[in-house]
């Protein structure tokens, strides 16, 4: 299986530029080339949600799962999708300090 980004058929869709998504995300603007040509192996949760919102879509117009034979693997799709990223996204910042602390835990305890 494969994730592919489809961020390219997306803008051309719209009509719009590179360039006028990253005016209108903040992402950079080779970051924006690389998923355009599907270049990346990881795309930020940041970066779709502000994709998202500029081209008023969801997450699974930009993202599809692709079987072994290359064909589109059928999901169901979240009532909001933007709104699913947001609460992964607030659930990451919790829990990040939680990790820290436990980093420090593991580094105190071997020493």
């Amino acid at each position: 299986m494969k994730i592919r980004i489809l961020l390219q058929d997306r803008l051309d869709e719209r009509g719009l530029s590179q360039r006028k998504l990253h005016e209108l995300t903040g992402i950079r603007l080779q970051t924006i080339n690389e998923y355009t040509r599907e270049l990346s192996e990881r795309i930020s949760i940041e970066h779709i949600a502000k994709i998202c919102e500029a081209l008023n879509c969801g997450v699974s117009d930009i993202l599809v799962l692709m079987d072994d034979a290359g064909e589109p693997i059928e999901l169901p799709v979240l009532k909001s999708d933007v709104d699913a990223l947001a609460t992964l996204q607030t659930i990451a910042y919790q829990i990040r300090p939680l990790l820290r602390d436990r980093e420090r835990e593991k580094v105190l305890v071997h020493q």
